[in-house]
């Protein structure tokens, strides 16, 4: 088969994912058609004059996509039909068994059985005692509403986008604590954070969609992306946060600009969120921020509040986690959408037929407006500091000139460069074994990803944090490390 691939001579994207989208290309104008045999991964790879390697790392891209389907020993295909085989059969057993049953799924459920399942300790990392304080009054808020039902039982039929007390609450809770200005009817209450983000990507993405996504990011939310069908442009940073660079040269329209918050990037600076504004207003693209410091002090400085504080042009989609604080009491969360899609969003809402506890929403309500949240929040950061400090002084104490230590204003982690040869993989195996929360911040990055990079999450005491990290050093000598 001659199958001409042009690849763009200058582009920030990987290898791999530039083949990717050039064989997408191929397929969508009939250049490939329907069940038709793909070349082999040597063959094309000694044509384009590349390794063999990025070529399956391509064909992984594009099976993961719903664009190719294999069959055991003759090879890979275009595929015909959206459809998946349940269960395997062997050529020694197949006459003697009645023919298997292929059920046709969707494009979707196809992306989302081949996705890579996003795996990220929980950010909220706080034990259960940390929580006391606000269980206590947690439980009295509780026993209020259920002793005196009049209240919930006139929301009853409540608004699925939540009861508009609460929404109202948390509409000025934004104001005093991240300078937001909405109104109510723009915040968006989930049962979970998860299906929030469903909901996002339902509403504005359809397959194909290009994202520009910032580098790294959760692994969640390139899960996600994939899942429904949107074509991840990853985007580095820089000390400044996003590549506004990187960002402009997108040579094809895109839908969204993806932003994180979070323990260890950098806040925009002041030209970027003005830079990042104005491309999305004159691009048409909306801004998916989602913040993942929900505390209630910003150091003096504007750059930390969000970006949504300073927009002007209605385009940015607003992820808050300052509900995450309170797991595993709930799990509710919420979003604040652009005024032009607020609409859309309670009705996509509506459909999904996800129902809120209406106590549960008015005990939160009413823990929000006696101040009880602000106060939770100080208390983590706080709290989050005193042990990052004591996580520091460990790990530098035990490991010298073998570890470096980057500080981010805010974070709850600690993000540690390990000069060693050990596996990212293993170094974090290790971790957990020895009672600690370590992510590899490889799993972040869909370019290639620094190694020996990682986060610590101090979520355990002081005595159970020395017995870890002392445990888990021991564990790398024992490795190797000197």
């Amino acid at each position: 088969m001659d199958l001409i691939v042009n690849l763009p001579p200058k582009s920030f994207l990987p290898l791999h994912r530039q083949l990717a989208d050039a064989l997408c290309e191929a397929i969508d104008q009939r250049r490939l058609l329907p069940g038709e045999p793909m070349p082999s991964t040597r063959d094309l790879a000694q044509s384009l004059r590349i390794s063999r390697s990025t070529v399956v790392r391509s064909y992984e891209e594009l099976h993961s996509r719903g664009y190719l389907e294999s069959a055991h020993g003759s090879g890979t295909f275009v595929r015909s039909e959206m459809s998946f085989a349940y269960g395997k059969q062997t050529e020694l057993n197949k006459e003697k068994e009645k023919p298997r049953i292929a059920f046709a799924v969707s494009a979707f459920a196809v992306r989302l059985l081949h996705a890579e399942p996003g795996q990220f300790p929980d950010a909220a990392s706080y034990s259960t005692d940390d929580l006391a304080p606000v269980l206590r009054s947690w439980k009295r808020l509780w026993r209020r509403h259920l002793k005196n039902t009049e209240e919930a039982r006139s929301w009853a039929a409540s608004n699925p986008i939540g009861i508009e007390s609460l929404r109202k609450t948390i509409a000025d809770f934004l104001w005093r604590t991240r300078r937001i200005h909405c109104h109510p009817d723009q915040v968006i209450a989930f049962s979970n954070k998860q299906s929030r983000l469903q909901l996002v990507c339902r509403l504005l993405f359809s397959p194909g969609d290009l994202v520009a996504v910032q580098d790294p990011i959760s692994p969640e939310v390139r899960q996600m992306l994939s899942v429904y069908g949107a074509r991840v442009v990853p985007v580095p940073l820089d000390q400044e946060g996003i590549n506004i660079d990187h960002l402009l040269s997108i040579d094809k329209p895109f839908k969204a600009i993806c932003l994180a918050n979070d323990d260890h990037n950098g806040a925009l600076s002041r030209e970027k969120r003005r830079c990042v504004r104005d491309l999305a207003k004159r691009t048409g693209a909306f801004i998916i921020e989602e913040e993942a410091i929900p505390y209630t002090t910003t150091g003096g400085s504007a750059d930390r509040y969000p970006l949504r504080s300073s927009d002007d042009s209605d385009r940015v989609i607003y992820l808050s986690a300052g509900l995450e604080m309170l797991s595993p009491l709930m799990m509710m969360s919420f979003l604040v959408a652009p005024y032009s899609l607020q609409e859309a969003f309670a009705a996509a809402k509506a459909c999904t037929g996800e129902e809120l506890a209406t106590i549960e929403q008015l005990v939160l309500r009413d823990f929000i407006e006696d101040g009880l949240l602000e106060h939770h929040l100080r208390g983590l950061e706080r709290l989050s500091n005193k042990r990052r400090c004591h996580v520091i002084h460990l790990v530098t104490k035990h490991l010298g000139r073998r570890v470096d230590i980057e500080s981010s204003f805010g974070s709850q982690a600690v993000v540690i460069n390990l000069s060693s040869d050990i596996p990212d993989s293993e170094v974090v195996q290790m971790a957990q074994e020895s009672g600690l929360l370590l992510s590899a911040l490889s799993n972040q990055f869909a370019c290639p990803a620094p190694k020996g990079k990682f986060m610590l999450f101090p979520g355990s005491s002081k005595d159970a944090l020395e017995e870890g990290i002392e445990t888990w050093i021991t564990k790398l000598r024992a490795r190797g490390l000197s």
